[in-house]
């Protein structure tokens, strides 16, 4: 999972274009933002294109494992969430996603405001 790609569509193309892998992308300007994965080309998966009702950049993919005798879905997302956003990450987000896919992995670069470890109240 890429996060901050800063790469326009015609760029993406060419640069994420690496031996032995395939890549989905979803870009947002050359000075900014954008998210990418990158899957080995061996590997069978599907474009999670729910996703794109979103409206944020959010990509992910549904790559089916067995389990014991069960075939499952693993969901693989990447988000970013540009630092000083004029919105905060919006949480139905994830309720959205936990909500229409069983198990999911997220990655990305939320951006997210922590407080310190070493603060009494944590």
């Amino acid at each position: 999972m890429l996060n901050e790609i800063k790469l326009d569509k015609q760029k993406a193309n060419s640069l994420l274009n690496i031996k032995d892998y395939l890549s989905i992308h979803k870009c947002r300007n050359s000075r900014g933002g954008g998210v990418a994965i990158l899957i080995k080309n061996k590997i069978e998966f599907n474009e999670l294109v729910e996703l794109d009702s979103l409206n944020f950049e959010i990509i992910g993919i549904k790559v089916p494992v067995k389990i014991g005798s069960l075939w499952k879905n693993i969901n693989l997302i990447s988000i970013y969430q540009p630092p000083n956003h004029k919105n905060p990450l919006d949480p139905s987000i994830f309720e959205n996603i936990e909500k229409h896919l069983d198990y999911f992995v997220i990655g990305g670069d939320l951006n997210s405001k922590l407080r310190s470890l070493e603060d009494p109240h944590f």
